[in-house]
């Protein structure tokens, strides 16, 4: 027989699954927050901050054979000058790159664009008007495209694009000044020839940027969605919760009331529910996150002994003791399981026997409600009864479980109540 204790269990009604409302989630992981994950765009940025440091790195191998020709021209300072110009922001981008914030990646870019015409301008005060042999050009002009692909990770595109221009086109300036077989036409021809050229890469640098943005906003309305679904699906739990309370403990001790019953069980029964509606509007949530095999006993052999004196006997089987389990399944089967005793002393009958047997293993809790009263046609009961569809069904459906129902009349009920961990 079971022990009698006051009180069956409490429900947790406030899971703070409402807090992680759409707008919270999307703020977390929008563009620039700290709450969420590393963004695409972010993961575009460094990959591409470090094929450019790479192309920065290629360009200054193979201007090495240009570097000595072109100093003969220059003024001796103005080479090393140029070199950490030229292409030191640009290699600095390959730290940058790898670093995982990526924070200085901007600032790199934005860099290596000045540091290009700068050094382009100081060709201009540094030149002693000497000249290099046909076909040899100066080592700026290897890469004048370069700086302006950088700049694409840093401003606008169509500035961007500006920055290529204008770099191929100082390039194009210096080469008529430091070459014997330019002419005129040649600025114009080099100039849109090599800004052609550039603009293939800052079209697929763009491209791929663009690629990332998309992505981070597809995934933020995902956020949104799955948020939005995430805090309806709790509402409706909340909603059924309450349903069931209502029906289960405050329904249940209007209805002993309006039949004339008294003494000391019924005052504990309108304690219980009265409890049960505090903690709702509360939010409290007495039970522990997870509850071990023992606890769920405990807990079952109190729901059934709220149900009413010898309502039922507990029969329990435990393969597992350490297994521990979620609170909200243990709620929704230790409810599950009061609420189908509660009906077999209600509508089996006078007579009728009642057994509870309880199954725990490691990732298992099935229950079985038996009795050998007048039973009844289960297709025929109104599905819009709150009984067995909201208090029973949906409970249970709710935390990923299941519940059967067998009966007919004359030969008893059989309710079946089973969660298995996925």
């Amino acid at each position: 027989m079971t022990d009698r204790s006051p009180g069956a269990t409490a429900d947790v009604w406030s899971s703070g699954v409402l807090d992680r409302t759409p707008e919270r989630i999307a703020r977390s992981d929008a563009p620039g927050s700290t709450g969420g994950g590393d963004r695409e765009v972010q993961r575009v940025v460094r990959s591409l901050a470090r094929v450019i440091a790479c192309g920065y790195l290629a360009f200054l191998i193979t201007s090495i054979p240009e570097i000595g020709p072109a100093s003969a021209i220059v003024a001796a300072w103005y080479t090393p000058v140029a070199l950490i110009l030229a292409f030191g922001p640009g290699l600095a981008l390959l730290p940058a790159g790898l670093w995982r914030r990526g924070r200085y990646i901007a600032l790199c870019c934005r860099l290596a664009v000045v540091g290009y015409f700068l050094a382009s301008a100081l060709w201009l005060v540094a030149w002693n008007g000497a000249v290099l042999d046909a076909e040899r050009a100066t080592w700026l002009v290897s890469f004048s495209g370069l700086p302006g692909v950088a700049a694409a990770l840093a401003i606008p595109s169509r500035r961007a694009a500006g920055v290529v221009v204008a770099g191929t086109m100082m390039a194009a300036v210096i080469t008529y000044f430091g070459r014997t077989d330019v002419e005129v036409g040649y600025l114009v021809l080099e100039t849109v020839f090599a800004s052609a050229f550039a603009s293939v890469f800052l079209a697929t640098a763009l491209t791929v940027l663009r690629t990332g943005r998309l992505l981070d906003a597809t995934r933020i309305d995902a956020y949104r969605a799955a948020a939005a679904t995430a805090a309806a699906k709790a509402r409706d739990i909340q909603r059924r919760r309450f349903d069931a309370l209502v029906h289960d403990h405050v329904l249940a001790t209007l209805l002993e009331a309006s039949a004339g019953s008294s003494g000391p069980e019924l005052a504990e029964q309108a304690r219980s529910a009265l409890s049960r509606l505090d903690d709702l509007a509360a939010g409290r949530a007495p039970m522990a996150p997870d509850q071990t095999a023992a606890e769920v006993i405990t807990a079952l052999r109190a729901g059934i002994a709220a149900s009413g004196e010898d309502a039922g006997v507990l029969r329990d089987r435990v393969t597992e003791p350490a297994a521990v389990f979620p609170v909200d399944v243990v709620l929704a089967v230790v409810d599950a399981t009061g609420e189908a005793v509660r009906n077999v002393v209600r509508h089996a009958g006078t007579s009728a026997a009642c057994v509870v047997l309880a199954d725990i293993a490691a990732d298992r809790i099935a229950v079985t409600v038996a009795d050998d009263g007048v039973g009844f046609h289960p297709e025929r009961v109104d599905p819009a009864r709150v009984g067995i569809e909201v208090s029973l069904r949906q409970r249970v459906e709710s935390v990923g479980g299941t519940a059967a129902i067998r009966s007919s009349p004359g030969s008893g009920t059989v309710v079946e109540v089973s969660w298995s961990r996925r």
